[in-house]
């Protein structure tokens, strides 16, 4: 007769499915996250320091008439708004890849088990690539409104720019190390709320501090430029991911499990 605490038919653990338990918290703690994903970041930054820009005009452009037409401007500034676009998908998508791998990563090494941790590294690197961009999708046509409305210089517009891009990108971050190790449906919400605030205050905080500190990088963009700019979006959306999804959802029983 099976005990209270196993299932009729296959004497395993209730809340488990073949060996694979739905866990209700997170077994990585906020400083394994943390290291995780700074280390996944700042291998994120190297590579888009040597990749980025990954679109860049044809060379026809190069030598232009002084003054442009008229049809040749028009169709460089629809050439550039298709380049910034290109440009802020792949970069975020890279940047999403490695917060999110990480982060899974850690997970499973928290969980002791090598199935999860190659689970949460490819995993979550592809499920969270494919939130980073939509981010950049997010992200170009909220500045390319800003632009044409003249807003793209004012910091609270910047501000509300980087929380919506930020938070997306949280969000897959989140809802990856929920779905694939927790398993849980409110550990999953969770996770994907975490996620979402740690995007909103990595967009709160970046332009602020670029704009004190960094007066004369070009931070009201969707993807800051290469240097210190870039190197504080990248710092502060790794950090606080690290700490805060899960922070939040981290138990210390689930990491003895």
């Amino acid at each position: 007769m099976a005990s209270p605490a196993t299932s009729g038919f296959s004497g395993e653990p209730l809340g488990s499915q073949g060996g694979k338990v739905a866990r209700s918290r997170l077994a990585c703690g906020p400083w394994l996250g943390l290291a995780a994903t700074v280390f996944g970041g700042a291998l994120a930054w190297l590579v888009l320091e040597w990749v980025h820009p990954v679109f860049t005009p044809p060379e026809k452009y190069a030598f232009l008439p002084t003054p442009v037409p008229p049809e040749l401007s028009e169709e460089l500034e629809e050439l550039s708004w298709r380049l910034h676009l290109g440009n802020a998908v792949v970069v975020l998508a890279i940047l999403g890849a490695f917060l999110g791998g990480f982060l899974g990563l850690g997970e499973g090494v928290a969980q002791r088990s090598p199935r999860s941790a190659v689970l949460g590294l490819g995993g979550g690197a592809a499920i969270t690539a494919m939130f980073g961009a939509s981010a950049g999708v997010v992200g170009h046509f909220i500045f390319q409104w800003e632009y044409y409305t003249g807003k793209e210089t004012l910091l609270a517009w910047t501000i509300a720019m980087q929380a919506a891009v930020l938070a997306t990108l949280g969000l897959g971050a989140g809802l990856a190390v929920g779905v694939l190790l927790g398993r849980r449906r409110l550990l999953v919400a969770s996770c994907s709320i975490a996620g979402i605030l740690a995007g909103v205050l990595a967009g709160l905080l970046f332009p602020y501090l670029a704009s004190r500190y960094l007066p004369v990088a070009a931070s009201e963009i969707v993807v800051p430029e290469a240097g210190p700019a870039r190197l504080l979006w990248i710092g502060l959306t790794a950090g606080l991911l690290g700490l805060i999804v899960p922070g939040m959802t981290f138990s210390r029983s689930a990491a003895k499990g």
